[in-house]
């Protein structure tokens, strides 16, 4: 009689279970699926407004002002290619740094982006510190990676993105810290690497 109990119980657990994570299952995806869409919707229309600016200066604005209402994070800094070096020449947010900033292509953070080509996060830096290891592409001294943190923490820098067009790096975005205190996901980065890629073309252009 126990032994049927368990049995008819064990069936309707089952027949209540099964419905229920699979609706769960299927409304995830489908809520994961429409925030990607409204994230690809949002990049293509960034894309087509770059493509149509002829102004630097409206395109760099565009492009923070585009980052900033999406990712609300507490500053976006935009440094140009300008001669030798990089130029802050948008920043903005509550904690935004002074435009007209300086950085020379010695700097090591500079270095690192023109060579790696990729997105770089402080919480990289700091993995890498913490536990010695070294970069797969080539020995990387602590020292360099001190200094590589140094010059992110004086931008007040979370994530720093560089923009590449035909191997030349025409400048890179800064994004301080997100408002809301929630790291960035790995969605926000492929965005941004995406929108630095077609905005380094959409300034080449202009």
């Amino acid at each position: 009689r126990v032994l049927g109990m368990c049995v008819v119980a064990l069936s309707i657990v089952t027949a209540v279970v099964r419905p229920l994570d699979t609706w769960l299952r299927r409304l995830t995806d489908k809520l994961l699926f429409q925030k990607k869409y409204q994230w690809q919707k949002t990049l293509r229309d960034a894309s087509r407004g770059m493509t149509r600016v002829t102004s630097v200066d409206k395109l760099l604005n565009l492009m923070a002002h585009f980052i900033g209402m999406r990712l609300r994070v507490t500053h976006v800094g935009i440094l140009q290619r300008v001669g030798p070096g990089y130029l802050l020449q948008v920043s903005r947010g509550p904690q935004k740094r002074p435009k007209g900033l300086r950085i020379g292509r010695e700097n090591p953070l500079v270095a690192w982006l023109e060579e790696k080509k990729e997105i770089l996060t402080t919480g990289e830096v700091r993995d890498w510190l913490s536990s010695e290891r070294l970069f797969p592409h080539r020995t990387v001294i602590r020292r360099t990676l001190e200094e590589i943190r140094g010059e992110m923490e004086s931008l007040g820098a979370e994530i720093c993105v560089p923009a590449f067009s035909k191997s030349q790096m025409f400048g890179f975005l800064v994004l301080g810290e997100k408002l809301s205190g929630d790291p960035f996901s790995q969605e926000d980065l492929d965005v941004l690497s995406t929108l630095a890629s077609e905005g380094a073309i959409a300034l080449e252009n202009a």
